[in-house]
Protein backbone atom coordinates (compact mmCIF):
# COMPACT_ATOMS: atom_id res chain seq x y z
CA UNK A 1 0.00 0.00 0.00
CA UNK A 2 1.04 3.56 -0.79
CA UNK A 3 2.54 5.34 2.14
CA UNK A 4 1.54 8.39 0.75
CA UNK A 5 -2.11 7.06 0.51
CA UNK A 6 -1.79 5.77 3.86
CA UNK A 7 -1.10 9.16 5.33
CA UNK A 8 -2.88 11.05 3.62
CA UNK A 9 -5.36 13.02 5.98
CA UNK A 10 -8.71 13.01 4.36
CA UNK A 11 -12.06 14.58 5.76
CA UNK A 12 -14.22 11.87 6.38
CA UNK A 13 -14.50 8.73 7.70
CA UNK A 14 -15.81 6.97 4.68
CA UNK A 15 -13.24 8.41 2.04
CA UNK A 16 -11.24 6.34 -0.32
CA UNK A 17 -7.70 5.92 0.36
CA UNK A 18 -6.91 6.09 -2.88
CA UNK A 19 -8.75 8.97 -3.50
CA UNK A 20 -10.25 7.49 -6.97
CA UNK A 21 -14.04 6.23 -6.73
CA UNK A 22 -12.72 5.22 -9.77
CA UNK A 23 -11.97 3.66 -7.02
CA UNK A 24 -10.26 1.17 -7.81
CA UNK A 25 -10.15 -0.05 -4.26
CA UNK A 26 -12.35 1.26 -1.26
CA UNK A 27 -10.62 1.05 1.86
CA UNK A 28 -11.53 2.47 4.93
CA UNK A 29 -10.05 5.28 6.18
CA UNK A 30 -10.73 7.18 9.98
CA UNK A 31 -8.97 10.18 10.26
CA UNK A 32 -8.99 13.99 11.93
CA UNK A 33 -9.66 17.09 9.95
CA UNK A 34 -6.05 18.86 9.05
CA UNK A 35 -7.40 21.45 11.49
CA UNK A 36 -8.45 19.27 14.23
CA UNK A 37 -5.96 18.61 17.12
CA UNK A 38 -4.57 15.42 16.48
CA UNK A 39 -3.95 15.42 12.97
CA UNK A 40 -3.00 13.26 10.79
CA UNK A 41 -4.63 10.25 12.20
CA UNK A 42 -5.20 8.03 8.92
CA UNK A 43 -5.90 4.28 9.10
CA UNK A 44 -6.44 2.06 6.29
CA UNK A 45 -7.93 -0.98 6.47
CA UNK A 46 -8.95 -3.67 4.17
CA UNK A 47 -10.99 -7.05 5.09
CA UNK A 48 -11.41 -9.54 1.86
CA UNK A 49 -14.43 -11.97 1.93
CA UNK A 50 -16.60 -10.19 4.56
CA UNK A 51 -18.67 -7.36 2.65
CA UNK A 52 -19.21 -6.07 -0.92
CA UNK A 53 -20.39 -3.00 -0.15
CA UNK A 54 -17.91 0.24 -0.57
CA UNK A 55 -17.52 2.98 1.97
CA UNK A 56 -17.52 -0.16 5.37
CA UNK A 57 -14.87 -0.56 7.22
CA UNK A 58 -15.17 -4.39 6.35
CA UNK A 59 -14.87 -4.40 2.51
CA UNK A 60 -14.25 -7.00 0.29
CA UNK A 61 -13.87 -4.90 -3.11
CA UNK A 62 -10.43 -4.58 -3.85
CA UNK A 63 -7.62 -5.79 -2.46
CA UNK A 64 -5.36 -4.85 -5.33
CA UNK A 65 -5.65 -1.37 -7.43
CA UNK A 66 -5.66 1.98 -7.67
CA UNK A 67 -3.13 4.35 -6.04
CA UNK A 68 -3.83 2.16 -2.78
CA UNK A 69 -3.07 -1.55 -2.13
CA UNK A 70 -4.10 -3.40 0.76
CA UNK A 71 -2.45 -7.04 1.43
CA UNK A 72 -4.78 -8.51 4.18
CA UNK A 73 -6.53 -6.68 6.99
CA UNK A 74 -3.27 -5.01 8.94
CA UNK A 75 -3.70 -1.54 10.28
CA UNK A 76 -0.58 -0.03 8.70
CA UNK A 77 1.01 2.36 10.59
CA UNK A 78 1.84 6.06 8.94
CA UNK A 79 5.29 6.70 7.97
CA UNK A 80 6.94 9.69 6.09
CA UNK A 81 9.41 8.97 3.63
CA UNK A 82 11.48 11.34 1.49
CA UNK A 83 11.25 11.47 -2.19
CA UNK A 84 13.77 12.80 -5.03
CA UNK A 85 13.74 16.48 -5.76
CA UNK A 86 14.38 16.05 -9.12
CA UNK A 87 12.04 18.20 -11.88
CA UNK A 88 12.49 15.10 -14.24
CA UNK A 89 11.73 11.84 -13.82
CA UNK A 90 14.45 9.31 -13.76
CA UNK A 91 14.29 5.15 -15.13
CA UNK A 92 13.95 3.04 -11.88
CA UNK A 93 15.25 0.10 -13.85
CA UNK A 94 17.54 1.10 -16.47
CA UNK A 95 20.52 3.40 -16.44
CA UNK A 96 19.49 6.11 -19.90
CA UNK A 97 16.53 8.00 -19.63
CA UNK A 98 14.36 7.69 -22.21
CA UNK A 99 11.35 9.60 -21.13
CA UNK A 100 11.08 13.47 -19.38
CA UNK A 101 8.28 14.37 -17.13
CA UNK A 102 8.00 17.55 -15.64
CA UNK A 103 5.58 18.34 -12.53
CA UNK A 104 3.31 20.83 -11.70
CA UNK A 105 1.05 22.25 -8.99
CA UNK A 106 -2.53 22.94 -10.56
CA UNK A 107 -3.69 26.08 -8.72
CA UNK A 108 -6.44 25.82 -5.87
CA UNK A 109 -9.88 27.84 -6.56
CA UNK A 110 -10.97 30.59 -4.21
CA UNK A 111 -12.04 29.81 -1.40
CA UNK A 112 -10.66 26.23 -1.01
CA UNK A 113 -6.85 25.32 1.02
CA UNK A 114 -6.11 21.98 -0.39
CA UNK A 115 -6.59 19.70 -3.91
CA UNK A 116 -6.44 16.13 -4.67
CA UNK A 117 -7.12 14.85 -8.15
CA UNK A 118 -8.93 12.00 -9.07
CA UNK A 119 -9.41 11.39 -13.28
CA UNK A 120 -8.05 13.11 -16.49
CA UNK A 121 -9.51 12.94 -19.69
CA UNK A 122 -8.04 10.70 -22.29
CA UNK A 123 -6.38 13.98 -24.24
CA UNK A 124 -5.27 15.57 -21.23
CA UNK A 125 -7.22 18.81 -21.46
CA UNK A 126 -9.77 18.10 -18.42
CA UNK A 127 -8.90 16.88 -14.99
CA UNK A 128 -11.54 16.24 -11.97
CA UNK A 129 -10.84 16.26 -8.68
CA UNK A 130 -12.05 17.29 -4.92
CA UNK A 131 -11.53 20.68 -3.24
CA UNK A 132 -11.23 21.02 0.07
CA UNK A 133 -11.42 24.07 2.39
CA UNK A 134 -10.51 25.03 5.47
CA UNK A 135 -13.17 24.73 7.85
CA UNK A 136 -13.62 21.06 9.30
CA UNK A 137 -17.64 21.25 8.75
CA UNK A 138 -17.30 22.76 5.18
CA UNK A 139 -18.19 20.88 2.09
CA UNK A 140 -15.90 19.14 -0.56
CA UNK A 141 -16.64 20.19 -3.82
CA UNK A 142 -16.54 18.70 -7.00
CA UNK A 143 -13.95 20.55 -9.45
CA UNK A 144 -12.42 20.60 -13.14
CA UNK A 145 -9.05 22.27 -14.48
CA UNK A 146 -9.43 22.99 -18.14
CA UNK A 147 -7.19 25.73 -19.86
CA UNK A 148 -5.80 26.89 -16.71
CA UNK A 149 -9.08 27.46 -15.70
CA UNK A 150 -11.35 25.89 -12.38
CA UNK A 151 -14.88 24.52 -12.14
CA UNK A 152 -16.03 24.27 -9.29
CA UNK A 153 -19.47 21.68 -9.61
CA UNK A 154 -22.27 22.09 -7.60
CA UNK A 155 -23.17 18.12 -6.64
CA UNK A 156 -26.23 17.36 -5.05
CA UNK A 157 -25.40 14.87 -2.02
CA UNK A 158 -21.77 15.31 -0.41
CA UNK A 159 -18.68 13.63 -0.81
CA UNK A 160 -18.52 14.08 -5.10
CA UNK A 161 -16.01 12.20 -7.29
CA UNK A 162 -15.63 12.76 -10.71
CA UNK A 163 -14.67 9.15 -11.79
CA UNK A 164 -14.09 9.55 -15.24
CA UNK A 165 -14.00 12.24 -17.79
CA UNK A 166 -14.08 11.63 -21.36
CA UNK A 167 -12.56 14.34 -24.09
CA UNK A 168 -15.73 16.25 -24.30
CA UNK A 169 -15.35 16.97 -20.96
CA UNK A 170 -18.57 15.05 -19.68
CA UNK A 171 -17.71 12.83 -16.36
CA UNK A 172 -19.41 10.33 -14.10
CA UNK A 173 -18.78 9.87 -10.36
CA UNK A 174 -20.34 9.22 -7.35
CA UNK A 175 -22.07 11.40 -4.47
CA UNK A 176 -23.72 10.03 -1.44
CA UNK A 177 -27.75 10.88 -0.43
CA UNK A 178 -28.69 9.72 2.45
CA UNK A 179 -26.08 7.60 3.08
CA UNK A 180 -26.01 5.69 -0.01
CA UNK A 181 -23.91 6.36 -3.31
CA UNK A 182 -25.70 7.80 -5.70
CA UNK A 183 -23.99 7.97 -9.02
CA UNK A 184 -23.66 10.78 -11.46
CA UNK A 185 -23.09 12.46 -14.65
CA UNK A 186 -21.53 16.06 -15.50
CA UNK A 187 -22.55 16.87 -19.44
CA UNK A 188 -22.72 19.84 -21.07
CA UNK A 189 -22.15 21.73 -17.87
CA UNK A 190 -25.30 20.50 -15.96
CA UNK A 191 -25.08 17.58 -13.34
CA UNK A 192 -27.19 14.94 -13.76
CA UNK A 193 -28.54 11.85 -10.97
CA UNK A 194 -28.40 9.06 -13.30
CA UNK A 195 -30.96 6.38 -13.40
CA UNK A 196 -30.11 3.10 -10.99
CA UNK A 197 -32.36 1.11 -8.34
CA UNK A 198 -30.31 0.99 -5.15
CA UNK A 199 -26.65 2.17 -4.20
CA UNK A 200 -24.33 2.31 -7.12
CA UNK A 201 -21.16 3.68 -9.12
CA UNK A 202 -20.35 5.23 -12.43
CA UNK A 203 -16.89 4.86 -12.77
CA UNK A 204 -15.73 5.30 -16.15
CA UNK A 205 -17.51 6.82 -19.35
CA UNK A 206 -15.57 6.79 -22.78
CA UNK A 207 -16.50 9.52 -25.72
CA UNK A 208 -19.50 8.14 -26.87
CA UNK A 209 -21.08 8.77 -23.86
CA UNK A 210 -20.85 4.87 -22.81
CA UNK A 211 -20.90 4.50 -19.09
CA UNK A 212 -19.72 1.58 -16.76
CA UNK A 213 -19.97 0.58 -12.78
CA UNK A 214 -21.22 -1.36 -10.84
CA UNK A 215 -24.73 -1.62 -8.60
CA UNK A 216 -24.55 -3.27 -5.10
CA UNK A 217 -28.06 -4.39 -4.18
CA UNK A 218 -27.11 -5.66 -0.28
CA UNK A 219 -26.38 -8.73 -1.40
CA UNK A 220 -23.42 -7.68 -3.08
CA UNK A 221 -21.90 -5.54 -6.50
CA UNK A 222 -23.72 -6.05 -9.92
CA UNK A 223 -21.82 -4.81 -13.10
CA UNK A 224 -24.12 -2.11 -14.52
CA UNK A 225 -23.87 -0.28 -17.71
CA UNK A 226 -25.84 2.83 -19.11
CA UNK A 227 -26.02 3.59 -22.88
CA UNK A 228 -25.91 7.54 -22.03
CA UNK A 229 -25.63 9.05 -18.79
CA UNK A 230 -29.66 9.63 -18.89
CA UNK A 231 -30.33 6.34 -20.28
CA UNK A 232 -31.95 2.79 -18.13
CA UNK A 233 -29.16 0.86 -16.68
CA UNK A 234 -28.17 -2.54 -18.11
CA UNK A 235 -26.99 -5.37 -15.85
CA UNK A 236 -24.06 -7.27 -17.70
CA UNK A 237 -24.01 -11.02 -18.37
CA UNK A 238 -22.31 -12.78 -15.38
CA UNK A 239 -20.40 -16.38 -15.95
CA UNK A 240 -22.22 -19.53 -14.76
CA UNK A 241 -21.70 -20.02 -10.51
CA UNK A 242 -20.44 -15.98 -10.54
CA UNK A 243 -23.22 -13.97 -8.85
CA UNK A 244 -21.43 -10.62 -8.58
CA UNK A 245 -18.83 -8.29 -10.56
CA UNK A 246 -17.82 -4.56 -10.62
CA UNK A 247 -17.64 -2.82 -14.38
CA UNK A 248 -14.63 -0.69 -14.16
CA UNK A 249 -13.45 0.50 -17.55
CA UNK A 250 -15.12 1.12 -21.46
CA UNK A 251 -12.66 1.58 -23.98
CA UNK A 252 -13.65 3.58 -27.22
CA UNK A 253 -15.08 0.95 -28.79
CA UNK A 254 -17.54 -0.35 -26.09
CA UNK A 255 -15.31 -3.11 -25.16
CA UNK A 256 -15.68 -3.06 -20.60
CA UNK A 257 -13.32 -4.79 -18.41
CA UNK A 258 -14.01 -5.62 -14.89
CA UNK A 259 -13.86 -8.69 -12.65
CA UNK A 260 -16.44 -11.08 -11.50
CA UNK A 261 -16.59 -12.68 -8.43
CA UNK A 262 -18.25 -16.49 -7.57
CA UNK A 263 -21.44 -16.96 -4.80
CA UNK A 264 -19.60 -19.79 -3.86
CA UNK A 265 -17.02 -18.09 -2.44
CA UNK A 266 -13.34 -18.57 -4.30
CA UNK A 267 -11.35 -15.50 -6.05
CA UNK A 268 -11.89 -12.69 -8.12
CA UNK A 269 -11.37 -13.25 -11.94
CA UNK A 270 -10.79 -10.40 -14.43
CA UNK A 271 -12.93 -9.96 -17.03
CA UNK A 272 -14.26 -8.74 -20.53
CA UNK A 273 -17.50 -7.89 -22.06
CA UNK A 274 -16.78 -6.97 -25.77
CA UNK A 275 -19.84 -5.12 -25.87
CA UNK A 276 -22.96 -4.41 -23.20
CA UNK A 277 -24.61 -7.50 -24.80
CA UNK A 278 -22.17 -9.64 -24.87
CA UNK A 279 -21.57 -12.88 -22.33
CA UNK A 280 -18.02 -11.97 -21.63
CA UNK A 281 -14.93 -13.73 -21.18
CA UNK A 282 -12.44 -14.37 -18.51
CA UNK A 283 -9.43 -12.92 -19.07
CA UNK A 284 -6.87 -15.68 -18.78
CA UNK A 285 -4.49 -16.12 -16.39
CA UNK A 286 -5.13 -19.67 -15.24
CA UNK A 287 -1.81 -21.07 -16.86
CA UNK A 288 0.26 -19.02 -13.94
CA UNK A 289 0.31 -21.56 -11.04
CA UNK A 290 -0.88 -20.56 -7.64
CA UNK A 291 -3.02 -17.65 -9.00
CA UNK A 292 -5.68 -16.47 -6.12
CA UNK A 293 -7.35 -13.80 -7.60
CA UNK A 294 -7.29 -11.53 -10.51
CA UNK A 295 -8.67 -8.08 -11.52
CA UNK A 296 -8.87 -5.54 -14.61
CA UNK A 297 -8.95 -1.84 -13.45
CA UNK A 298 -8.34 -0.29 -16.64
CA UNK A 299 -9.16 -0.26 -20.60
CA UNK A 300 -7.36 2.02 -23.10
CA UNK A 301 -7.06 1.65 -27.25
CA UNK A 302 -7.12 -2.33 -26.45
CA UNK A 303 -4.32 -2.21 -23.53
CA UNK A 304 -6.35 -3.58 -20.33
CA UNK A 305 -4.01 -3.32 -16.84
CA UNK A 306 -5.03 -5.14 -13.46
CA UNK A 307 -3.25 -7.75 -11.11
CA UNK A 308 -3.33 -10.58 -9.95
CA UNK A 309 -2.29 -12.33 -6.39
CA UNK A 310 -0.13 -15.13 -6.94
CA UNK A 311 0.82 -17.49 -4.21
CA UNK A 312 5.04 -18.27 -4.53
CA UNK A 313 6.45 -21.50 -4.31
CA UNK A 314 7.04 -20.93 -0.38
CA UNK A 315 3.64 -19.95 0.12
CA UNK A 316 3.45 -16.46 0.16
CA UNK A 317 1.21 -14.30 -1.59
CA UNK A 318 2.99 -11.97 -4.47
CA UNK A 319 1.06 -9.34 -5.88
CA UNK A 320 1.81 -8.58 -9.83
CA UNK A 321 0.87 -6.60 -12.45
CA UNK A 322 -0.75 -7.73 -15.75
CA UNK A 323 -1.32 -5.96 -18.61
CA UNK A 324 -3.53 -7.57 -21.47
CA UNK A 325 -4.50 -7.21 -25.13
CA UNK A 326 -8.48 -7.12 -25.99
CA UNK A 327 -7.82 -8.35 -29.18
CA UNK A 328 -6.17 -11.40 -28.53
CA UNK A 329 -6.37 -11.67 -24.66
CA UNK A 330 -2.57 -12.29 -24.44
CA UNK A 331 -1.10 -11.01 -21.30
CA UNK A 332 2.25 -9.88 -19.67
CA UNK A 333 3.42 -9.70 -15.99
CA UNK A 334 4.60 -6.06 -15.79
CA UNK A 335 7.77 -5.53 -14.41
CA UNK A 336 6.12 -3.40 -11.25
CA UNK A 337 2.90 -4.66 -9.27
CA UNK A 338 1.38 -1.65 -8.16
CA UNK A 339 -0.43 -0.37 -11.50
CA UNK A 340 -3.71 0.98 -11.91
CA UNK A 341 -3.97 3.41 -14.96
CA UNK A 342 -3.00 2.72 -18.71
CA UNK A 343 -2.82 4.83 -21.49
CA UNK A 344 -3.77 4.58 -25.29
CA UNK A 345 0.24 3.85 -25.79
CA UNK A 346 -0.24 0.86 -22.92
CA UNK A 347 1.80 2.97 -20.77
CA UNK A 348 1.05 2.18 -16.63
CA UNK A 349 0.82 4.55 -13.55
CA UNK A 350 0.72 3.64 -10.34
CA UNK A 351 2.29 4.08 -7.03
CA UNK A 352 5.80 2.66 -4.87
CA UNK A 353 5.44 3.04 -1.33
CA UNK A 354 7.32 6.70 -1.37
CA UNK A 355 6.05 7.91 -4.93
CA UNK A 356 4.43 7.88 -8.14
CA UNK A 357 5.55 5.84 -11.38
CA UNK A 358 5.44 5.56 -14.42
CA UNK A 359 5.86 2.40 -16.20
CA UNK A 360 6.51 2.29 -20.36
CA UNK A 361 8.21 -0.69 -22.50
CA UNK A 362 11.22 0.98 -21.94
CA UNK A 363 11.21 0.67 -17.98
CA UNK A 364 9.88 1.80 -14.84
CA UNK A 365 10.25 5.64 -13.97
CA UNK A 366 9.96 7.56 -11.06
CA UNK A 367 7.91 10.49 -11.36
CA UNK A 368 9.24 13.86 -9.69
CA UNK A 369 7.96 15.80 -6.96
CA UNK A 370 7.42 19.44 -6.29
CA UNK A 371 10.92 19.81 -4.44
CA UNK A 372 9.26 21.18 -1.31
CA UNK A 373 11.02 21.20 1.68
CA UNK A 374 8.12 19.78 3.49
CA UNK A 375 6.75 17.10 0.31
CA UNK A 376 6.68 13.51 1.55
CA UNK A 377 5.53 12.16 -1.64
CA UNK A 378 3.22 12.04 -4.36
CA UNK A 379 1.16 9.29 -6.02
CA UNK A 380 -1.01 8.98 -8.84
CA UNK A 381 -4.70 9.24 -9.58
CA UNK A 382 -4.87 8.90 -13.98
CA UNK A 383 -2.81 8.92 -17.01
CA UNK A 384 -4.00 10.51 -20.66
CA UNK A 385 -1.67 10.31 -23.81
CA UNK A 386 1.21 12.19 -22.21
CA UNK A 387 0.08 13.53 -19.32
CA UNK A 388 -0.49 12.23 -15.71
CA UNK A 389 -2.22 13.45 -13.11
CA UNK A 390 -1.91 13.00 -9.00
CA UNK A 391 -0.85 14.96 -6.13
CA UNK A 392 1.98 15.57 -3.20
CA UNK A 393 1.75 15.21 0.33
CA UNK A 394 3.42 17.59 2.24
CA UNK A 395 4.05 17.32 6.14
CA UNK A 396 3.40 20.73 7.48
CA UNK A 397 -0.25 22.82 6.61
CA UNK A 398 1.32 26.40 5.66
CA UNK A 399 -0.20 26.06 1.93
CA UNK A 400 -2.71 22.79 2.86
CA UNK A 401 -1.86 19.23 3.12
CA UNK A 402 -2.37 18.07 -0.32
CA UNK A 403 -2.22 19.54 -3.74
CA UNK A 404 -3.09 18.20 -6.98
CA UNK A 405 -0.37 17.71 -9.59
CA UNK A 406 0.08 17.02 -13.45
CA UNK A 407 3.09 15.37 -15.17
CA UNK A 408 4.12 15.98 -18.64
CA UNK A 409 6.04 13.29 -20.55
CA UNK A 410 7.63 13.20 -23.34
Amino acid sequence: MSSIARALVLRKTNDICNLNGQSRGHIHVRFSHPRAKNSPNVVCEGIRNVSLKPYTATTRSLLAGGSALIMGAATVAISSPAIAQDTTASPASSETAVIDCEVRQLPVPAGYEWTVTVSVDPTGTYIGGRAYPAEATAPVSAIMWHDDGITVIDTPGEEPWLNSINAHGDAVGTVTKDGQAVPIAYVDGEVISMKLYGEGYAMDINDAGEVVGYRHDGSGAVPIYWEYPEAEPQVLALPEGHSFGMGRGIDEDGTIVGHVFPHAGGGDVAYLWKSANDDGDILDIDHVEGTMDSFAFDISNGWIVGSAHIFGDDGTLEHQGLRWRSETGEYEILAHSNVSHINANGWTVGNTPTHAILQTDDGVFDLPGLAQPDEIGSTVTGISGRSVVGFALTSTEADGLTHGVEWRCE
